[in-house]
């Protein structure tokens, strides 16, 4: 899976589950946990995603971000 596409695909899992921690992707995504959360933690440092007590959702840019690769991927 190329690089865009895996960042795509969860944002857009942020999108339609609203908050969720790194469990509610491996389910949603059906990937292994530990990509998941590596995913998560490294869409956080970029900003693409808030961050409390585990807990995840879209930030704005993150929402930006998801729009741009929508039209662009």
């Amino acid at each position: 899976m190329d690089y865009n596409e895996r960042k795509l695909s969860v944002l857009e899992a942020m999108e339609d589950l609203e908050e969720a921690r790194a469990y509610d992707i491996v389910e949603h995504l059906d990937i292994s946990l530990g990509a998941a959360k590596m995913a998560l933690s490294r869409y956080h440092r970029q900003g693409l995603l808030n961050r409390k007590k585990g807990l995840y959702w879209l930030s704005d840019r993150g929402f930006e971000r998801l729009q741009w690769l929508q039209s662009n991927v």
